[in-house]
């Protein structure tokens, strides 16, 4: 979920622009991010887990969400609390974005990329919206796949459609596309 990280847009756009132009025409990419709609951010607060880091050593990790900005593709701001067996103790902190299908398809269209497939997750399922509310089948959107548009030379492209409506379709709410 790296693509996660860059927030800023012109970072985001930055990065496409990196990627396309390290694709030969018809090259493919895998990007993975997470569907807002899930609200996954809701079920990291307060949460605290142990993770083995060698053997017979344990780390503690707790998270905590400090902000949520933005309605449609929000940013997350977390820290995440790192406590080791010998007592050393770590914390860091991130901002993940969370774009819908439709920030994603838009954005790799205005850079000359387009979007080949996406899934619900590494399995190939379907992106799942119609379980938003059921924290036992959380709303996935996990991998997308795109390629670098046949025939398209380097650097950006004019005439591409913007915000999240390319031409003949519509972003449903939930952003899937109809």
């Amino acid at each position: 979920h790296v693509t996660q990280f860059v927030v800023l847009d012109t970072d985001w756009s930055r990065t496409l622009a990196a990627v396309r132009r390290a694709l030969r025409p018809g090259g493919h990419v895998l990007l993975d991010s997470r569907n807002p709609a899930g609200r996954a951010w809701e079920r990291w607060d307060g949460v605290v887990r142990t993770v083995a880091v060698g053997p017979g050593d344990d780390c503690v990790v707790m998270t905590r969400v400090l902000a949520v900005r933005g309605e449609t593709d929000p940013v997350v701001d977390f820290e995440r609390h790192y406590r080791f067996t010998d007592g050393h103790r770590v914390r860091s902190s991130g901002s993940l974005i969370f774009r819908r299908l439709c920030t994603l398809e838009s954005d790799l269209s205005r850079q000359g990329l387009e979007l080949s497939a996406a899934y619900g997750g590494w399995s190939q399922e379907p992106p799942d919206d119609n379980h938003a509310n059921d924290t036992r089948r959380p709303v996935r959107q996990g991998a997308a796949a795109a390629r670098r548009q046949q025939g398209q030379r380097s650097g950006r492209l004019s005439g591409q459609p913007d915000g999240c409506r390319p031409q003949g379709h519509r972003c449903t709410g939930h952003g899937l596309w109809q």
